[in-house]
């Protein structure tokens, strides 16, 4: 004889018993990011904007291993003299641009890994946030340490995305049974763009910044996660979280030197004195003897101040070829003093040494001044 509770329990269908057995969650895999319920919607656009601006770069003929640094500019990397001219979007931009395949195939399978593991856990929403936001931040720390570094790279905001893990494993946000592979996928993406970037190929700098900015979002974001359902302490967190990094990244871009802009006013102030050092020189040779003096003096002393103006750039945080262009300017002022010097002379009738007639003296001189103005011209 069977109880009531035993017949009821056997009138229920074989499957229908399976159906209601509790299922183990399934981890989630690199190809978690193609499910139907979209959790990982955000990721998945990421990845695709990045292989659109890469497909689309190699499209119109850029090098698809090897593209060159003014390539990279071109389509929008980051370059401290550039932004602070005021090409802010650079800061964005060069998070969806990639030094060629091999980098973006890195990065892009790192953004794969943490995004199908963080962004059901953060929400849509803050994952984008925090991966612009961080990506600011590297871009803002690229410009701050490098001067005439080209940055480009979704590293830097990845870096930032995997930051926010060692601040969430502080809690009990992140299942056990998650953290080991997400622990071990963000230690083996760390050391590698580490690694490399100590060859001088990667931008630490950004690297750096990434992930230091990404360790404080985690516990910015904290109170929000503990507490889902507050939808207005989320928002909070959120519009205080972007006012933070625009107030910063406003801040540091302020108190970065642009030495850039500095060396353009110096030649541009260059340009002046050394125009009327030569109008002086003119004057010089073709006016009578009692001005000559006047003529003379005026234009030694504005070709010593351009050496004075010269010399003043050789403090500023400069590119290597600037650097050479100065030593050439310094060598053309010089020679100009020289040339005023000999001329002077000559016009008031001294014959100058033997071995050495000033004539001779001049002609070489002008020979010299010819070369260098033609190859400055060619640097322009």
């Amino acid at each position: 004889m069977t109880s009531p509770e035993q017949n009821a329990a056997s009138s229920v269908p074989e499957d229908d018993q399976k159906v209601q057995q509790p299922r183990r969650e399934r981890r989630p895999t690199i190809f978690s990011v193609f499910d139907a319920k979209d959790k990982h919607l955000i990721t998945a656009i990421i990845i695709g904007l990045n292989t659109l601006v890469f497909l689309a770069m190699v499209f119109s003929g850029v090098s698809i291993f090897e593209p060159s640094s003014q390539t990279l500019l071109n389509w929008g990397a980051v370059f401290r003299p550039a932004v602070l001219a005021g090409e802010w979007w650079r800061l964005i931009t060069c998070c969806f641009i990639h030094v060629g395949l091999f980098h973006l195939m890195v990065n892009m399978y790192a953004l794969l890994y943490i995004g199908i593991m963080l962004e059901p856990l953060l929400g849509r929403v803050k994952f984008l946030v925090a991966y612009l936001s961080t990506g600011l931040l590297a871009s803002v720390s690229s410009v701050a340490f490098n001067a005439f570094t080209v940055g480009a790279g979704a590293s830097g905001a990845i870096f930032g995305v995997y930051g926010l893990f060692p601040a969430l494993l502080t809690t009990k946000l992140i299942h056990p049974h998650v953290r080991k592979p997400l622990l071990k996928s963000m230690v083996w993406f760390v050391v590698l763009n580490l690694a490399i970037g100590f060859s001088g190929i990667v931008d630490n700098a950004a690297h750096g910044g990434g992930l230091v900015s990404g360790f404080l979002f985690g516990y910015a974001y904290l109170p929000a996660l503990k507490h889902p359902l507050e939808k207005r302490l989320s928002l909070r967190t959120v519009v205080l979280t972007i006012a933070g990094v625009l107030l910063l990244t406003f801040t540091v871009l302020r108190r970065i030197p642009n030495d850039i802009l500095v060396y353009q006013q110096k030649m541009q102030s260059f340009e002046s004195t050394d125009s009327l050092a030569r109008a002086a020189y003119d004057q010089m040779t073709n006016n009578a003897p009692a001005q000559r003096d006047r003529w003379k003096n005026t234009a030694i002393g504005n070709w010593q101040q351009g050496v004075q103006l010269l010399s003043e750039t050789e403090k500023l945080r400069l590119s290597k070829a600037l650097h050479q262009r100065n030593f050439m300017l310094l060598s053309y002022c010089k020679l100009r003093i020289q040339q005023t010097e000999i001329a002077w002379r000559a016009l008031n009738g001294e014959t100058g040494p033997p071995d050495s007639p000033y004539k001779a003296q001049l002609k070489e001189m002008a020979t010299q001044l010819e070369a260098m103005e033609k190859r400055l011209g060619d640097d322009d």
